[in-house]
């Protein structure tokens, strides 16, 4: 308190960080994000899977195997299956 400095401050306890998939940054350190890290998916999950599908079956040359359609139905399962209620969502242990 003497000082008016924050106690801690400059220390890896009270400023270092693991950002997923970046590592560990410590006092001082800050990440690099490439232009890529902030592009957001458009739409909801089954505007996604289509999206996804559609690319997949014109990088196969416009064939739709029964593998690529059963990718889709999982997909879009999934999405229909999600809560919407994002009231609910915020109350999750992991919402941040």
């Amino acid at each position: 308190a003497e000082t008016g400095q924050v106690l801690g401050k400059g220390t890896h306890d009270l400023e270092g960080y693991t950002l997923e998939g970046k590592g560990y940054f410590g006092p001082g350190e800050l990440p690099i994000f490439d232009r890529g890290f902030f592009d957001m998916p458009h739409g909801d999950t089954e505007e996604w899977a289509f999206e996804q599908f559609k690319e997949k079956a014109k990088a196969a040359g416009g064939v739709i195997t029964d593998e690529l359609i059963e990718e889709l139905r999982e997909e879009v399962n999934r999405g229909l299956s999600q809560s919407r209620d994002n009231l609910e969502m915020m109350e999750e242990v992991d919402y941040i």
